[in-house]
């Protein structure tokens, strides 16, 4: 029985290659599901909890999700529950676990967790008051939503996390975006995925997909669905920003 050598393995894999460029090349929009992986981006829920919810540790980067957006995450499932995921990835925050668990578990499924989809890290920004055990914290929640206003705000009047001192490099976190979901789309080609992440993240990642230099550029509502099609370095956005399944105050950050 004769064995194939190196060379030979060599020559199907670089026709391998050819046939697939070929299929792309007639395929600019990856219209066709064998051609390219399905990943639906999906931002967390609300996770700025109201004065009943709180309980200040000093750690306000990975907060559940509150009350709000709970309800969102269960609205998230309704919405998606009658899709076919073949794999599903998150964030390891527990905002992004919390959002994709009710989804989840109508589905039977598991999130592998990639620490490369955590949001950008931040530097200086608006400091969080300190609390004791007893006192009123609506001012803390306040704080937080201030908190966050600020980062929108610096973000998307520059497009770069750049504006927001001693931050992770605008430029590596969208690297480290762009690697780590362009690797999952890799194993998943004909596929369609779940990715539970962050508004930065997605913002981050779209960019890469539309060519833009901004890398934060619109206004990621929590539990959207943005869509996209990626296979090799091809990569076509489909959808941006979507919350159909959101009604009335659920709609509302």
């Amino acid at each position: 029985m004769s064995s194939v050598s190196s060379q030979e393995q060599a020559h199907i894999f670089l026709l391998a290659i050819l046939k697939l460029e070929k299929s792309l090349m007639q395929d600019p929009f990856l219209a066709r599901h064998e051609h390219a992986a399905e990943l639906y981006l999906i931002r967390h829920g609300d996770a700025i909890p109201g004065p009943d919810e709180i309980i200040p540790s000093g750690i306000y980067n990975n907060l559940p999700l509150s009350q709000k957006g709970r309800s969102q995450a269960q609205a998230l499932a309704r919405r998606l529950k009658n899709v076919s995921f073949a794999a599903a990835y998150s964030s390891p925050l527990k905002r992004c676990l919390e959002t994709g668990a009710p989804l989840l578990e109508q589905l039977d499924m598991q999130a592998i967790l990639v620490e490369e989809l955590k949001e950008v890290r931040l530097g200086s920004i608006t400091p969080v008051p300190e609390f004791q055990q007893g006192d009123d914290l609506t001012p803390l929640t306040e704080a937080l939503r201030a908190r966050q206003a600020e980062i929108v705000r610096l973000a998307a009047s520059t497009g770069t996390w750049d504006s927001i001192p001693n931050s992770e490099a605008s430029r590596a976190f969208r690297q480290r975006i762009a690697s780590a979901l362009d690797e999952i789309a890799q194993r998943h080609i004909g596929e369609r995925i779940l990715v539970f992440a962050h508004a930065g993240v997605i913002n981050a990642y779209a960019a890469e997909v539309l060519g833009l230099a901004k890398d934060f550029f619109f206004p990621c509502a929590n539990t959207s669905i943005t869509i996209v099609r990626a296979a090799d370095q091809q990569r076509v956005l489909y959808v941006l920003n979507d919350i159909a399944h959101l009604q009335g105050s659920l709609a509302q950050s």
